[in-house]
């Protein structure tokens, strides 16, 4: 049996069913009418890194080992971005590739590095820009980049650089051209690549909604009037172009079982929640008291930060020109275009704010970790790890004062307020989340914050408030992703309303009449009469020594200039 998946980044019910209703998306209406269908419930923190890695593996973040975008590096209070290459275990590709099945994958996130499969693999979001290593097998890149010039996994530095100066205008139309590349290469993957498993991912419906959701919420303290008639439409009209693709997709499959799926929903930010500001308030976060730590402590606490860089850079420059330009397969700029010179103008500008920001900018190296007891680091979205002896190069919480003290703060924390209204909804504990071999790189608290409000770490916000307005992301990620599946010769348009991320590789192998590992978090959702194969033994997570290291220092930078421009940290 083959199986096709195809994900819409952070779609979400809520805005698809009126549009579906309007006739905007007929395809995926169609495809409802003989599907099962429902929420997705994401998981805490909903954010990429650990979605997308509970979807291709079955399992909880205290078994892969991933969690937010950003992990801590080794016997150090610093961080780096994530990569495949930190995932443990095996992904749902490599269980169907020792079975003997051909795959395909394009675009999903945090494939990168790519690894060894039966078939082809092309990686998606977090693929560092201009990096040649995307596509398994290598030659790959080359066959993809002819059939589609200017093909690229990531987004182009000029819709993710570190000040963005992008106009909406530029914006929209890049977010297209960059859309209507991703839609050629999968479709040319999946009609000309041997499969009987095909995912791909378009992570356009996540990048349109951070930009554009105060355009379709009049509720939202972000809502113009002008700028919604103008850009009203855009989300709904991205949906509308995968739908045409999805369509495409699906005369490809034929009679291959199909699903449609996000790894989280779309809900408004109206406010960024500086955690690093209430731990320091409380006296849990302690800095230096050197010339140096003080001075920068007294500049962030006058809102000297990264936000602080960006209007500067944003009042200087202002964009006058549209990026129509001619890229080659590398996508670099062609020839002498016109444009050329007006879209380098921000260079030295964009460096100027960099080497501002970084040597003014409070970093851990700032931070008094002999008196600290708690710390919220950049891409947890909302997690909090304690400075515990044995965890961190000084910690100083041992075995027995630890549960009090995380009870103290979590206590604290069910306190914060916001003009009177509570604004933390749920709190969790490490081990009321997660389970597994890698647990203690799971953060101690998880903080997961009503409707409007996102959690920051890290010191790239200035240290004046605990409440933070947003520069450029007006939308964020909710719990409920969405969930169809067509099973072959089960015509069964119903409600389902028990599904998590963990259930898509038990539901794919079960389908596939492929073994199911035993150590697996997720269930079949499938309506298969013939019950799950289940392995006798258990596959134990194990670090991947054939797996390349993530990313050069170059990499990193590039990855987390894309997350900033995201508002991930």
């Amino acid at each position: 049996m083959r199986v096709m998946v195809v994900g819409w980044d952070s779609s979400d019910f809520t805005l698809i069913k009126p549009w579906m209703e309007d006739g905007y998306l007929p395809n995926l209406k169609n495809l409802m009418r003989v599907s099962k269908h429902g929420n997705l419930t994401s998981v805490y923190p909903p954010v990429t890194p650990m979605a997308w890695s509970n979807i291709v593996t079955g399992k909880n973040a205290g078994k892969h080992g991933l969690n937010g975008f950003m992990k801590f590096r080794p016997n150090s209070y610093d961080v780096e971005p994530v990569s495949s290459a930190n995932r443990q275990g095996k992904d749902i590709w490599e269980l169907l590739s020792e079975s003997g099945k051909k795959v395909a994958v394009v675009g999903v996130p945090l494939t990168f590095p790519v690894r060894k499969v039966n078939g082809c693999m092309i990686s998606g979001f977090l693929t560092p820009y201009g990096s040649d290593d995307y596509c398994f097998p290598k030659d790959l890149k080359d066959e993809i980049t002819s059939k589609v010039p200017g093909y690229s996994p990531s987004r182009p530095t000029h819709l993710a650089g570190e000040f963005n100066t992008t106009s909406d205008e530029v914006y929209v139309k890049s977010l297209f051209d960059i859309l209507e590349k991703h839609i050629e290469g999968m479709i040319y993957v999946a009609e000309n690549k041997e499969w009987d498993f095909f995912m791909g991912v378009f992570n356009e419906t996540d990048w349109v909604q951070h930009k554009f959701l105060s355009t379709i919420d009049k509720t939202h303290p972000k809502y113009e009037k002008v700028r919604a008639i103008k850009f009203g439409n855009v989300i709904r009209d991205v949906h509308a172009r995968l739908d045409e693709a999805l369509g495409e997709l699906l005369r490809i499959a034929k009679d291959a079982n199909v699903l449609v799926i996000s790894d989280h929903g779309a809900a408004p930010l109206f406010w960024n929640v500086n955690i690093n500001y209430f731990l320091y308030k409380t006296r849990r976060l302690r800095f230096k008291r050197s010339v140096k730590s003080s001075a920068r402590v007294s500049l962030a606490r006058i809102g000297f930060s990264h936000q602080f860089m960006f209007k500067v850079i944003r009042k200087l420059y202002k964009p006058t020109y549209v990026e129509h330009k001619e890229y080659d397969n590398n996508m670099k700029i062609k020839g002498n275009d016109k444009h050329k010179n007006n879209a380098t103008r921000v260079g030295p500008l964009v460096k100027l704010g960099r080497a501002g920001y970084k040597a003014f900018l409070l970093s851990t190296s700032d931070v008094d970790w002999s008196n600290t007891v708690a710390y919220a680091p950049p891409g947890g979205n909302g997690a909090i790890f304690m400075n515990i002896k044995g965890h961190f190069p000084n910690g100083i919480i041992d075995e027995l004062e630890y549960p009090q003290l995380r009870e103290d703060l979590i206590n604290e924390l069910k306190e914060l307020k916001f003009k009177n209204s509570t604004i933390v909804e749920r709190i969790f504990q490490r081990e009321q989340l997660f389970n597994g071999e890698y647990i203690e790189q799971q953060p101690d608290i998880q903080l997961h914050f009503a409707k409007g409000y996102f959690g920051i770490g890290g010191f790239t916000n200035d240290f004046r408030r605990p409440f933070i307005e947003p520069q450029t992301l007006y939308g964020i990620h909710s719990m409920n992703g969405i969930f169809v599946l067509r099973e072959v010769g089960y015509d069964s348009s119903r409600a389902v309303h028990d599904a998590q991320l963990v259930d898509l590789v038990p539901t794919i192998l079960h389908i596939m009449e492929v073994p199911i590992p035993s150590d697996l978090d997720g269930k079949s959702l499938a309506d298969k009469k013939e019950k799950p194969i289940m392995m006798k033994e258990n596959v134990l997570n194990s670090p991947r020594l054939d797996t390349p290291i993530g990313y050069t220092r170059e990499e990193e930078e590039d990855i987390e200039q894309k997350l900033r421009s995201l508002g991930y940290i």
